[in-house]
């Protein structure tokens, strides 16, 4: 499993309120494409960070794959009617998991 942390930074706690909503469709279509989704936090501190991990199959290469997502009719769709301006920063880390991960429990 390729396990990926995705960080969007937004312009306001509103426009982050928004977005965040916008995640419960993204689980839905980013299931069509493969990418599961394990949790969709927003931070504390600011309220302006949205803040998902996501997982890839092994194999899989997540830049194309999340290419192909954001160029489908399902991404625009969960999209509609949101400003792309809203977004200050999108930052994607991959993550190398730690071979105790498994006896762990997210939820």
């Amino acid at each position: 499993m390729i396990y990926q942390l995705r960080i969007y930074t937004l312009k306001s706690k509103e426009a982050a309120q928004e977005y965040l909503e916008i995640w419960k469709s993204h689980i839905v279509s980013l299931a069509k494409f493969n990418i599961k989704t394990h949790a969709v936090y927003l931070d504390r501190a600011t309220e302006q960070q949205v803040i998902a991990l996501v997982s890839y199959e092994d194999g899989t290469d997540p830049i194309a794959v999340t290419k192909k997502y954001m160029t489908s009719p399902e991404f625009h769709s969960d999209m509609k009617g949101f400003d792309f301006h809203n977004f200050l920063n999108v930052e994607e880390i991959l993550l190398i998991e730690s071979t105790y991960n498994r006896s762990l429990s997210l939820g």
